[in-house]
């Protein structure tokens, strides 16, 4: 069976995500849901990975842009990186705000304040399994197995809980085409 990903915008939205660990784990979790939980009233959003935030103010002016491209009311999902060296997502805030025509932000802090970024949604035994460094291929090989495992124990009830959690908080910040 393949999966192809098509959006209808009429249905809903795509969030914007900066990288593509953060999408493997979204896009999973929202299928796993989708299939499991949530089958009457499926997650109304996909997740699109937009390859980071960029390090200067240009490539981001760019990125925003861009985004206005792609959708008409973008939508970002970001880390919240403000105890980090490199703090590129309160300079990506700094910059949208600046931009005549900004864009949606959502910081996952805002969601929850142990949430700085989407691997903390995992519980700390599922994040050393899965997430304990950012690797393309670890989180598609999570992806694999979360939504193709015969069994219902590959995560802990916690981190079912945290991306719930995120996905109620984010769908009630964002707009459906139909609201």
């Amino acid at each position: 069976m393949s999966q192809n990903v098509f959006h209808n915008p009429q249905k809903h939205r795509i969030i914007f995500v900066e990288g593509t660990t953060d999408y493997c784990y979204l896009s999973a979790f929202k299928l796993y849901f989708n299939e499991r939980e949530f089958k009457n009233d499926p997650i109304p959003f996909t997740f699109l990975p937009i390859s980071g935030l960029k390090g200067n103010q240009t490539n981001m002016q760019k990125t925003i842009q861009k985004l206005h491209e792609l959708d008409n009311d973008p939508i970002v999902l970001i880390d919240d990186d403000r105890r980090s060296k490199n703090k590129f997502s309160e300079q990506f805030k700094r910059v949208n705000e600046e931009m005549p025509d900004s864009i949606t932000i959502l910081q996952l802090s805002s969601c929850d304040e142990n949430f700085k970024q989407i691997e903390d949604c995992f519980s700390t035994n599922d994040r050393e399994k899965y997430a304990k460094n950012k690797r393309m291929e670890l989180a598609m090989a999570f992806k694999t197995r979360l939504l193709y495992s015969e069994k219902d124990d590959v995560v802990g009830e916690e981190t079912k809980k945290n991306f719930k959690k995120l996905f109620e908080w984010i769908k009630e910040r964002v707009k459906q085409p139909n609201d």
